[in-house]
Parts: structure tokens; C-alpha cells; sequence
């Protein structure tokens, strides 16, 4: 699947990717990742290894952080199906 080039700075650095989800996915994601770093450098240190691997580390966070919240709503909708399916078959026998 081919997508649009697009020019995007991230770190002060330059990168020309293919934006295979779209331009403006592409965009929000190295704003994102912009903020990620500014939080880390507070606007004053520099681009650094350490700082990047930092920045890392509290995307990785955010990440496990959301993945535990999907698999409990999955669970949660998991036992309501089921609750359903049973009122459902209650309802068949009763018939």
C-alpha cells in the first residue's frame, strides 16, 4: 500500500516518510511525538540520546497504560454479551 510523501520535523530533525494513513495522521502523530520530547527537555536541554530514550519511556507508558484499559473494556463488554446471550436464552426456553 503506497501512501503520499510528506516532509515532517520531529526532534528539530527532518524525515520525508510516506504517509500510508494519511497527511494529517502523519502529522498529528510527529506533533505528538514534538510534545513527547518538549515535556521531557522542558523547553531548555537539547536533543539528546538520553532524552529521546526518555521520551521513549513515557510513550511506552501511555501505551501499556492504554492497552490495560482496552483489555478491561473488552472484558467488560465480553460479560455483558454474555449476560445478554444468557437473558436471550432464558427467554428461548420460556417460549
Amino acid at each position: 500500500m503506497s501512501g503520499e510523501t510528506v516532509e515532517i520535523t520531529i526532534g528539530g530533525q527532518a524525515f520525508t516518510l510516506r504517509a500510508h494513513t494519511g497527511i494529517e495522521s502523519l502529522e498529528a502523530m510527529a506533533a505528538y511525538a514534538n510534545a513527547k520530547l518538549s515535556e521531557v527537555t522542558e523547553g531548555s536541554e537539547t536533543l539528546t540520546t538520553r532524552v529521546a530514550l526518555l521520551a521513549l519511556l513515557n510513550l511506552t507508558e501511555e501505551l501499556f497504560s492504554e492497552r490495560a484499559k482496552h483489555r478491561e473494556l473488552l472484558k467488560n463488554i465480553e460479560s455483558r454479551a454474555e449476560r445478554i446471550q444468557e437473558y436471550l436464552n432464558s427467554m428461548d426456553q420460556t417460549q
